[in-house]
């Protein structure tokens, strides 16, 4: 018993601690009672739990930090999809819209820096075409006007319901846009383009006062 007894310490200070218990369970066959052998196989099996739960917490960890690595893999992914349709607005000189896209790709990377630089030069964009000279208005047909109106009730509705840019059975954005095509300064449907990019607005400076990049 002291011979395995010997080996078993031996192999734990080598961190053999399998090995360790097997020598103990040899010793205990020859003196089940044997102080110190029971006292070391208690000692082993905790180090041994301990080294099980330290490297369940690592493997955890790992997850975790692979899980937020796709995460903001893909938020990147989707604030660079809006980018690219914000700067397709931007070239149609759809500045409103231009700017929802960028408030939502903002909303997924909220320190986007082409995103913050594109905002800041298409508010001006914006703000120069307001002060332009307007373009003579083109009135729409009585058909086309009653089919903006229901439009703009339509798109009030999803506002209303907060679907701002995506819904089951329509949303606010695609609505006004759809107005827009019919009437393109149509005053209420770009008023409401610009209430859905203050939403998405607050709902990016909330994430940052909170800390939360990854809210979406």
């Amino acid at each position: 018993a002291e011979q395995f007894l010997e080996q078993a310490q031996r192999a734990r200070q080598d961190g053999a601690l399998k090995v360790s218990l097997v020598h103990i369970e040899q010793g205990l066959q020859a003196m089940p009672d044997h102080p110190d052998l029971l006292s070391l196989k208690q000692e082993v099996l905790q180090e041994q739990a301990d080294l099980q739960r330290q490297e369940e917490a690592a493997r955890r960890q790992a997850e975790a930090e692979e899980g937020e690595k796709a995460a903001t893999a893909q938020r990147q992914e989707r604030a660079d999809e809006f980018l690219a349709q914000a700067l397709n607005e931007q070239r149609r000189r759809a500045y409103e819209t231009s700017l929802l896209r960028i408030e939502q790709g903002l909303q997924q990377i909220p320190d986007h820096e082409q995103l913050l630089a594109l905002r800041q030069e298409v508010r001006k964009q914006l703000r120069e075409a307001q002060a332009a000279p307007p373009a003579p208005a083109v009135q729409p047909t009585t058909d086309d006007s009653a089919k903006i109106a229901a439009l703009l009730n339509e798109c009030a509705d999803h506002l209303r319901a907060n679907r701002l840019t995506v819904g089951r059975g329509g949303n606010a954005a695609d609505c006004y846009n759809e107005v827009l095509k019919l009437d393109r300064g149509n005053t209420e449907a770009l008023a409401g383009i610009d209430r859905i990019a203050e939403r998405y607005a607050d709902l990016v400076t909330a994430a940052l006062n909170d800390g939360d990049t990854s809210r979406a």
